[in-house]
């Protein structure tokens, strides 16, 4: 082609279209986006008519399956929202009224008081303090006090939580809950989400912090995820909950939450007894299914934490792809949308009645926040004996990220050792599917680390 040519296309009608047309689908979309974004609305008002409820102390009606599984294990209220100034459903702003329940089961009488370690229990998603209860029974038997928190959130009294649930302001409770039991530190065992969130504890409080126990999530998960990004592709469903309305439709219509049970779980093991026997499905369907603005509530984790590296990614790579008119850049520009959905959500929530003027200045502060939580995920755990487990028949992630991020970097752990178990046939709920073995590794942990303690 000569030059004339090239300067001829440059007022040809159709090359106009062709631009015309890349940028107008970008556009389609982010109107369809938005109208999706105010369907959300009805939500926001279930979870306001939610936090309203709080102040009467509303907790899930999961206390009857935990007394069946527990009956001696008592119901406590913990301080919550420590991190959060609330705001009322009239929206005035007042000091924090929320708080979460927790099954507390005291070690054998015959032990004395003063000489029984505390174990602090944290689940994750989707799940409820419940699936503790044999753990809880387990550890009660060979001398320990148990405490299993319900996560901000999952519940009618903490939703006002819901305006922060980044991974530092969930372990900034932590302090209340020890003070409220007259407690100096304890052991902390987290699950999924909860492996997280005990983590951080570690980071943030050391002192309060005598051994830690992650299963199914290992520290430092990002650094192995660099290393197997095919790990994203079993964390699909962090994408799929930044969509507007898409969680809802899935976990409560779609039976989203019995996929990813079934799906992280390894075949054939105890799990599905556990959960016909001590009404762990009905525990899930209290918050899930029953009761929207909870479920929304547990979708926000994901999106506060994990929104803004989808959003960054999208914006580095999504408008050149879209500039040569790549179908892989359309797909990222919507993660950009809705990566803005998560900044959206925590400003919104964190200043509602703020002047445009402010909406910027709130979002540089979110994303300042977020920080935390990617440094948070490759920080070391140097303070106290770490215990790792991880099934290697997990649907949800690698058993390779346990090596990755923690076998092969023993310098970020106390006196540079940690100890990462293995276990064959076992899922993601691998303290469920084989209860025996998981008790007996987190026992051996936490008597090795209060005899440490103590000498």
């Amino acid at each position: 082609m000569d030059v004339s040519q090239q300067a001829g296309n440059k007022d040809d009608p159709s090359s106009t279209m062709t631009m015309t047309a890349l940028w107008t689908r970008p556009c389609l979309i982010a109107v369809v986006v938005w109208l999706l974004y105010q369907a959300e609305g009805p939500l926001d008002a279930l979870t306001a008519r939610g936090s309203a409820d709080a102040k009467q102390g509303q907790h899930l009606p999961t206390v009857a399956s935990i007394a069946k599984a527990l009956p001696d294990a008592q119901q406590l209220v913990l301080p919550a929202c420590s991190a959060v100034t609330g705001v009322d459903a009239d929206g005035t702003t007042s000091a924090p009224y929320c708080h979460s329940s927790a099954i507390y089961q005291p070690a054998s009488p015959a032990t004395e008081p003063g000489q029984r370690p505390l174990v602090v229990l944290v689940h994750g998603f989707p799940d409820t303090a419940l699936s503790f209860a044999p753990m809880v029974k387990a550890l009660s038997e060979a001398g320990y006090d148990t405490l299993a928190p319900t996560l901000l959130g999952y519940e009618p009294s903490s939703l006002r939580s819901a305006s922060v649930l980044t991974i530092t302001s969930l372990a900034a409770d932590v302090p209340g809950w020890l003070q409220s039991l007259n407690r100096t530190s304890a052991h902390f065992v987290g699950h999924d989400y909860g492996s997280l969130i005990a983590g951080r504890v570690a980071q943030v409080h050391p002192d309060l912090v005598d051994s830690t126990t992650l299963l199914a999530v290992p520290s430092n998960p990002l650094y192995g995820i660099l290393q197997r990004p095919d790990q994203l592709l079993l964390s699909y469903y962090m994408f799929v909950f930044q969509f507007p309305l898409v969680p809802l439709v899935w976990l409560r219509l779609l039976g989203g939450v019995e996929y990813l049970v079934s799906s992280w779980s390894a075949a054939g093991t105890e799990l599905p007894a556990f959960a016909r026997a001590n009404g762990f499905n009905d525990a899930l369907q209290d918050v899930f299914r029953e009761h929207p603005h909870l479920l929304m509530a547990a979708v926000t984790y994901y999106r506060h934490n994990f929104g803004l590296p989808l959003l960054l990614t999208a914006m580095c790579i999504a408008l050149p792809l879209m500039a040569r008119r790549s179908a892989v850049g359309y797909v990222l520009f919507l993660l950009l949308l809705f990566g803005g959905w998560s900044i959206r959500a925590v400003v919104e929530s964190r200043h509602p009645s703020a002047a445009a003027a402010n909406v910027v200045p709130a979002a540089l502060q979110q994303a300042w926040d977020n920080r935390e939580v990617v440094f948070a995920l490759s920080q070391a755990l140097d303070n106290a004996p770490t215990l790792a487990i991880s099934g290697l028949d997990d649907g949800c992630m690698l058993p390779e990220l346990f090596n990755i991020s923690m076998s092969n970097r023993p310098e970020l752990f106390h006196n540079g050792r940690v100890d990462v178990e293995f276990l064959q046939r076992a899922g993601h709920w691998a303290h469920l599917e084989h209860p025996d073995t998981v008790h007996a590794l987190i026992k051996t942990h936490i008597a090795a680390a209060t005899k440490k303690k103590k000498n």
